[in-house]
């Protein structure tokens, strides 16, 4: 009876540790006053796309990143297309959020992409090699 327990606390304890959190991240239309996407999909027609990325937990910073990248059919970063600062009120620093879209839309034209949402401190400088590996969130979107 002592193994069954201790291999069924072992158990627990490793799926325990191995819990991974989820964020969203979302192509659209618009965002409704309650953060829900509108026209949301990860297939788009060329023109402006609005983002919206629900975090897992509240980040306290004032300055983030939308860093937009062109991908292969692996979805490996290929081109480095743009990048855009969100500055955010000092009042929300403090409190925190979750929830961060853009309020204009970003055009896009044909082909593959991969956004992050990042720090502003965790840009890449000067070379932009993309296949970040320090961000908040990121999707994909393929733009026909």
């Amino acid at each position: 009876m002592k193994t069954i327990s201790i291999l069924f606390l072992l158990t627990f304890l490793f799926a325990a540790t191995n819990i991974t959190l989820s964020q969203e991240f979302y192509f659209c239309d618009e965002v409704d006053d309650n953060w829900n996407p509108i026209g949301a999909s990860d297939i788009k027609s060329a023109g402006g796309i609005n983002f919206l990325t629900k975090l897992d937990k509240q980040v306290f910073n004032t300055m983030y990143m939308w860093v937009i990248y062109k991908t292969d059919e692996n979805g490996n970063d290929t081109d480095f297309v743009n990048e855009y600062v969100m500055r955010i009120e000092d009042d929300i620093e403090k409190t925190g959020a979750r929830f961060f879209c853009t309020t204009q839309k970003i055009n896009f034209e044909p082909g593959r992409y991969k956004v992050y949402f990042i720090y502003e401190a965790d840009k890449e400088t000067l070379i932009k090699n993309g296949n970040l590996k320090k961000y908040l969130s990121k999707g994909t979107v393929t733009v026909n």
